[in-house]
């Protein structure tokens, strides 16, 4: 830092202005500061980084001014969000961003699209899950192995989270009175309704239901894909299965269970009580 120094009327010498030096100023415009935002300019931010706006200029992010890089961090056990911005002034859509203001943005509810993107995760998952029927079984190698490591991230205290729980004990447990559950019933439209109001929804059948020596379940997640063999759409889902045919990512459940037997898959559904973990979203010149 550089001092420009003066004397005051006294001919004491005194500091009058304190100016950076170019080497600190080019340091401190590339290192960013976080800065509270209100909540739509928050939203807005979110939307972009996701493709989801519609703006005239276009629907993605883009980066004047020599801005390199965004990060948007959301700490919602405490309902705080800071967006750090390097380079220079936040732009989207062609209208500056700006801080209007010390604001709390407070959503902690999972959205459809976020519970799909950890379904996914779950079923990518290339490590052994936990609690599963079968030790140092992945998630996609077993239903209830999948279910159990799915479905935790956001229902807490489920009983049905230990390994002595198989496809039909989870499915017992989750028609039993007083579990939390709602029953849908066999009813693949009010699966779809509460999949897009993001509820958490397990689709199942049971040995007995399948004539087989398993049960079967699958998460189903936001989406449709129509069966030809009924005409008539089913909910997508995410399934782990002994049999590797029956492993599906963001498939209709027409795909996992037998197809002639998908109008007799149950579904059971419920609201989640684990708010959605923080949230820290990146993006620099060369994702743009």
């Amino acid at each position: 830092m550089r001092t420009t120094r003066g004397r005051d009327v006294v001919g004491r010498r005194t500091d009058l202005k304190k100016t950076p030096s170019p080497e600190l100023k080019l340091k401190e415009n590339q290192l960013s500061q976080p800065e509270n935002v209100s909540a739509e300019v928050f939203v807005a931010v979110l939307k972009a980084l996701r493709g989801q706006l519609s703006a005239v200029d276009g629907n993605r992010l883009f980066f004047p001014n020599g801005i390199n890089l965004i990060d948007v961090e959301v700490k919602l056990g405490t309902t705080q969000v800071h967006v750090k911005v390097s380079g220079g002034t936040t732009m989207l859509g062609g209208a500056v961003v700006t801080d209007t203001g010390l604001r709390e943005f407070v959503d902690s509810d999972w959205t459809a699209d976020e519970i799909k993107k950890v379904a996914g995760e779950i079923w990518d998952q290339a490590t052994p899950g936990t609690n599963c029927a079968m030790a140092t079984t992945i998630p996609k190698e077993d239903c209830n192995c999948y279910i159990k490591n799915a479905a935790r991230h956001f229902i807490s205290k489920l009983p049905f989270d230990t390994s002595g729980f198989d496809a039909d004990q989870i499915i017992d447990e989750l028609a039993r009175s007083g579990s939390g559950w709602t029953a849908l019933g066999k009813d693949p439209d009010a699966a779809i309704d509460r999949t897009g109001a993001a509820e958490i929804v397990i689709a199942g059948m049971t040995s007995t239901d399948l004539g087989e020596d398993h049960g079967h379940l699958a998460l189903a997640v936001v989406g449709t894909e129509v069966s030809g063999t009924w005409n008539r759409n089913f909910p997508r889902c995410y399934a782990g299965s002994l049999n590797a045919n029956a492993r599906v990512s963001n498939r209709g459940v027409h795909f996992t269970f037998p197809v002639k037997r998908a109008p007799d898959i149950r579904y059971f559904t419920r609201k989640p009580d684990i708010p959605m973990t923080p949230l820290l979203l990146r993006v620099g010149n060369d994702q743009a």
